[in-house]
């Protein structure tokens, strides 16, 4: 049984979008798993949204899918953006690694950046 577990909706209120509700650990095991998933979301649709909420952990791994994920929308002209707020697994694992910053890194020339906006 994995502890991972991924589910791609289209968007209620706009079909040109999908949410993708990711559960469970976002580890390294499974990274390849979560890559697939989010490279089929962005064959699907102009606008990503991974909701994170349900995530119970996260390593670099998972972090770095992540970044990748966004890059991926800069380069291809799509939206990726994650929900799931401070005080979440996500948000604890990127601000204890360093990942929240103030300014987006070099490719974000849109200024998208998921993990802006410092300390939350």
């Amino acid at each position: 049984m994995s502890d991972l577990s991924v589910q791609t909706l289209a968007a209620p209120d706009d079909p040109a979008a999908v949410v993708v509700t990711i559960a469970g650990e976002m580890t390294i095991p499974y990274a390849g798993e979560l890559r697939e998933h989010l490279l089929a979301a962005f064959q699907k649709a102009n606008r990503i949204t991974a909701d994170l909420t349900a995530v119970t952990g996260i390593d670099v791994a998972g972090l770095q899918i992540l970044c990748s994920a966004h890059r991926s929308s800069v380069f291809m002209k799509k939206s990726f953006t994650i929900i799931g707020g401070p005080g979440s697994a996500v948000w604890e694992a990127a601000d204890a690694v360093g990942q929240l910053r103030q300014m987006g890194c070099v490719v974000d020339v849109c200024h998208t950046c998921i993990w802006t906006g410092g300390r939350g």
